[in-house]
């Protein structure tokens, strides 16, 4: 299990007071539905103009692509509440783990097609 992973099975554990169990098999769920880049995503926003895009990958689940500065990106995941979206997708901007390159550019194929990854 990687640490982002296991991350996330510890904080979707701990926030909806789930057996460890259950929340590994969630994200084993989530992560086998996530839809090739041609396929895109029903709910996703872009927020001021490209600098950031959040999809819900669940309802527990958000991840959140920023461009910086200097034209690099990055990419976020975490857990959250999954009451509103259009608002905690900044906690996991501010808190999330940081996504590998590859599993990115799966989830975000624009942002890596314009700018660089920020290692």
């Amino acid at each position: 299990m990687s640490y982002v992973t296991y991350r996330f099975v510890v904080e979707i554990t701990a926030m909806n007071e789930i057996p460890r169990e259950v929340a590994k098999k969630r994200l084993e769920e989530v992560i086998d539905q996530i839809p090739s880049a041609e396929s895109g995503f029903e709910e996703a926003e872009i927020v001021s103009e490209e600098r950031e895009e959040w999809k819900a990958l669940d309802s527990h689940v958000i991840v959140v692509a920023v461009k910086g500065a200097m034209d690099d990106w990055a990419a976020y995941i975490g857990s959250v509440a999954g009451k509103n979206h259009d608002l905690e997708w900044r906690e996991v901007l501010s808190n999330g783990t940081k996504l590998s390159k590859r599993v990115a550019d799966v989830l975000f194929p624009h942002f890596a097609e314009k700018y660089v990854w920020r290692p």
